[in-house]
């Protein structure tokens, strides 16, 4: 079971405010800032419903670490993307070649995902035993060493 089918309006909100107070701050406490939806990604209803939180973008000296949370279209679940971009942009396939500041982590040639399960690609979902435990194990995961 890959979380609650159907997710009520409630369990959306809990997994987003979860989200919101939690997984986010561990993630700005390790250097990451947010970049907000802007221009295209936030007028469309795919992306602002996929990726609520916009990107996370940590500075690193020959380019940044990135990191965005998609949440699932038909469950109350979520991963983390991330990888690595050069300050020289990305040159994709599609697209052609994409700026430093506009790439997300899925546009990268290397990039990776944070699951509860990587054998099965299952996300983390709420509704299912260990939530709770997922945010803790998420937070060992990620957090700055002191």
């Amino acid at each position: 079971m890959k979380g609650i089918s159907m997710p009520s309006s409630t369990n959306r909100h809990f997994l987003r405010v979860s989200i919101e107070t939690t997984l986010i701050p561990m993630l700005e406490n390790s250097g990451f800032e947010r970049v907000p939806l802007a221009g295209e990604d936030l007028a469309s209803r795919d992306i602002r419903s996929g990726f609520p939180f916009g990107r996370l973008r940590r500075y690193i000296p020959d380019g940044a670490d990135l990191a965005d949370i998609q949440i699932d279209k038909r469950y109350c679940a979520f991963r983390v993307n991330f990888g690595r971009v050069p300050e020289t942009g990305v040159d994709h396939p599609i697209s052609g070649h994409i700026d430093f500041l506009d790439v997300w982590a899925h546009y990268l040639p290397v990039s990776y995902e944070l699951c509860a399960n990587a054998l099965f690609r299952r996300w983390f979902a709420f509704g299912v035993p260990g939530f709770g435990a997922t945010m803790a194990i998420l937070w060992l995961m990620i957090a700055k060493p002191s």
